[in-house]
């Protein structure tokens, strides 16, 4: 700030005495100080309000373009989920389609299997089949179990009963499954069962679980057209 100088304050004032000539130079200081003061708080307010005005105008300008973007985006979800629910309707009925197929496949192989087994029962196992179908075995009114194959015999003159799957690829969940199926059986049947699945293919890993568990393979180009 611009001060009046107090040394010189009699030379200014000559008139006066020195008291009043340093009273009037700090009165003379003070108003200089406030007329700077007002002077730099009034540029300051108008840069300050210049400097406002610009930043709520790209602050105005930025809204617009975070609003076009949120649109863009909301457009952008929308195609998504429309494609999303073109690619699942699709899906299901892909999956329809290959479960239709491959049950109809799976029958195809039972019906194969129930007419091409007692031959081979007959010539590796020496059992002698009596009976083969596709049927239900019952626990109770509400609770019972498809069997995909399902025969009696016998072997060395006992009776056996047969029960078996057919799957095209056979696999260790599908053995999982049986075994829960042949618990549920001996339940109440008290026949020894000769238990066997009919499949396509099986992986080496596949097959050594099988032996395992006491199943024995058939596949599906022993089976007779």
């Amino acid at each position: 700030m611009v001060r009046t100088n107090l040394i010189d304050a009699h030379k200014l004032f000559p008139s006066f005495s020195e008291i009043q000539a340093k009273e009037l130079s700090i009165a003379l200081s003070k108003i200089a100080e406030e007329a700077e003061k007002s002077r730099f708080a009034k540029l300051a307010t108008k840069e300050d309000f210049t400097e406002l005005k610009q930043i709520v105008a790209s602050l105005g300008v930025a809204q617009q373009k975070t609003e076009q973007r949120i649109d863009q985006l909301i457009v952008a979800q929308q195609k998504t989920e429309k494609q999303i629910q073109k690619l699942t309707k699709t899906v299901g009925k892909l999956q329809v389609e290959v479960g239709g197929i491959g049950n109809t496949f799976g029958y195809f192989l039972e019906d194969r299997a129930i007419k091409t087994l007692p031959r081979l029962l007959k010539s590796n196992f020496n059992i002698q089949v009596q009976k083969m179908t596709r049927d239900f075995i019952e626990y109770d009114e509400d609770s019972y179990d498809e069997i995909n194959i399902l025969g009696y015999g016998k072997r060395d003159d006992k009776n056996i009963m047969i029960i078996g799957e057919a799957k095209y690829q056979l696999s260790k969940k599908h053995i999982d499954q049986f075994k829960k199926v042949l618990k549920r059986v001996k339940l109440v049947e008290k026949l020894p069962i000769f238990p066997l699945f009919v499949c396509a293919t099986a992986e080496p890993k596949v097959k050594k679980y099988a032996e395992k568990e006491g199943l024995t393979l058939f596949y599906s180009y022993q089976l007779d057209l």
